[in-house]
């Protein structure tokens, strides 16, 4: 899968530890999963991307300066990574994403 980040397109690839990848941003992927299905700040976007991204993608803070300039098109391919963690939120509240 590829995601758009400002003007750089990134080839993205899920990690075999990305529990641990995000707990070093404070984040869980529970976490990641429930905040991406409201209205997360273009931090906790990039936050939760990195771990995907290749080595040599932006730090963090370049990130969210990059995702603030077009965030609903970021928020979109984040989703899209967090797919099963965002459906395991909607299950676990009763909703179904479609409210």
């Amino acid at each position: 899968m590829t995601i758009k980040i400002g003007d750089q397109d990134y080839r993205t690839s899920r990690p075999k530890d990305l529990s641990d990848k995000l707990a070093a941003y404070g984040l869980s992927e529970a976490e990641v999963g429930h905040q991406l299905r409201g209205d997360p700040s273009p931090d906790l976007i990039a936050r939760a991307i990195k771990p995907f991204l290749p080595a040599d993608a932006p730090s963090v803070p370049e990130l969210a300066s990059a995702i603030a300039a077009d965030k609903a098109a970021a928020q979109e391919g984040v989703a899209k990574a967090y797919k099963d963690e965002i459906a395991a939120d909607e299950a676990e509240d009763g909703t179904d994403g479609g409210e």
